[in-house]
């Protein structure tokens, strides 16, 4: 028996944009970059794959933005300039209780002050178009929440993702991993190279109820005192709610192809 099958699809609706400077990543460097690049009068396309603007230190990941100013035990003195800066203290401002919410606001508030930026969040490049001499020409990726496939066309790009999606992609060299300790005369580097890198943190929130709670974990949930996680970390019986790197895994895993195996 013969049987026919039709495959129906949604047709993405192609927008083409025109700029002076594509910045992909709208971390922390994103920002900086595409605020610097607009307030010369350049026209700027900010992309950024995540709905919120700020890498690691947005709600999503929770990180603190320390740079110089967290370095205390060096130089007490030291503080960040620039749009740091005025991130920093635009941030003392509206938000002395330190909001992460408040935060990604304050954010996407700057870039949206910016006459001459253009932002594009929850879009994924996942192309790279070269000319024949190997220049970029262009950008493309699809915004997830309308379905709209855009194409940023520039004479002018900056990699600012964190795993160097755009470089990546248009063939740029890269090493993944730990290099021998022969290559720079690093002591605490391994003999021969490898492809260890930083674990995977896992970000936790607990509170302080001031009685017991208990707790009936998922079938997929891991006891950590049967995993090898106690050999290389203490977890201190009291506060361990507040944030720290207590719980890493898994440092030999490839973190851009096996990144669904590590999380789950």
């Amino acid at each position: 028996m013969n049987v026919s099958f039709k495959i129906r699809c949604m047709k993405k609706r192609e927008i083409e944009i025109n700029a002076d400077l594509v910045v992909a990543g709208g971390g922390l460097p994103g920002i900086c970059t595409a605020i610097q690049s607009a307030r010369m009068g350049l026209r700027t396309a900010l992309i950024n794959n995540r709905p919120y603007f700020g890498g690691n230190s947005s709600a999503e990941l929770m990180i603190n933005i320390m740079g110089a100013s967290g370095m205390q035990e060096f130089n007490y003195n030291a503080r960040e300039t620039g749009i740091i800066e005025e991130l920093f203290l635009e941030n003392m401002y509206y938000n002395p209780q330190h909001n992460r919410y408040i935060w990604d606001g304050i954010l996407l508030d700057k870039l949206q002050a910016e006459e001459n930026l253009l932002l594009f969040p929850n879009t994924c490049v996942d192309a790279v178009h070269m000319k024949e001499d190997g220049d970029i020409y262009a950008l493309s990726g699809l915004q997830t929440t309308t379905e709209k496939r855009y194409v940023f066309r520039a004479p002018l790009f900056v990699d600012d993702t964190g795993d160097g999606v755009v470089g990546f992609l248009a063939g740029a060299e890269y090493r993944y991993g730990r290099e021998a300790k022969s290559e720079f005369g690093e002591k605490f580097a391994p003999e021969e190279a490898d492809d260890g890198v930083l674990p995977s943190t896992m970000v936790f929130l607990a509170h302080d109820t001031g009685h017991p709670v208990s707790y009936k974990p998922p079938r997929f949930a891991k006891d950590y005192t049967k995993t090898d996680v106690l050999e290389h970390r203490i977890i201190p019986p009291d506060n361990f709610w507040h944030f720290q790197w207590y719980y890493e895994l898994d440092g030999r895993m490839n973190q851009m192809d096996e990144y669904e195996e590590i999380l789950h």
